[in-house]
């Protein structure tokens, strides 16, 4: 089911999600970068906290889905969002075309981390506009170098 452009406003004046998880890295004198996750998969979500963890630069906040990712991207207003495709009830492209449609999160870069092939795939209002799309299983210096792009960008 998509979201139409109502259901965005009432996410964005509605309560950011009780199961927000937040992770920070680093300490009080280094400048941070918030990162968001939309990832569904709890060893992905692991995995990802893992490589970021010797960054004490970046922040992560994690969603269990894209509904949560769209109400925490709004009332965080992240850096970067890594976002899964293949979720459950809103997929990464149906929530990053929500995205790219709030004032608020249109200009925020999202990386699509997927383990389909397809995530280039699609022609006219099908094709999706990825900051970057980096591919499971990925390596840590291919994440990190695709985050760093992302915010040295905006």
């Amino acid at each position: 089911m998509l979201l139409g452009r109502s259901d965005i406003r009432r996410l964005s004046c509605g309560a950011v999600p009780a199961e927000e998880r937040i992770t920070v890295f680093g300490g009080d004198h280094v400048q941070q970068h918030t990162v968001l996750l939309v990832e569904d998969d709890l060893p992905s979500q692991e995995l990802v906290q893992a490589q970021l963890a010797a960054r004490p630069d970046l922040r992560l906040l994690t969603a269990s889905n894209g509904r949560e990712g769209i109400a925490m991207a709004i009332a965080h207003e992240p850096s970067v969002i890594l976002m899964d495709n293949q979720m459950p009830a809103l997929t990464g492209r149906q929530a990053f075309r929500l995205l790219s449609q709030h004032e608020r999160t249109a200009d925020i870069p999202v990386i699509a981390i997927s383990a389909s092939a397809q995530l280039q795939e699609g022609t006219g209002e099908e094709q999706i506009a990825w900051f970057r799309c980096v591919a499971k299983p990925f390596r840590r210096n291919d994440l990190l170098q695709a985050i760093d792009e992302a915010i040295h960008r905006s």
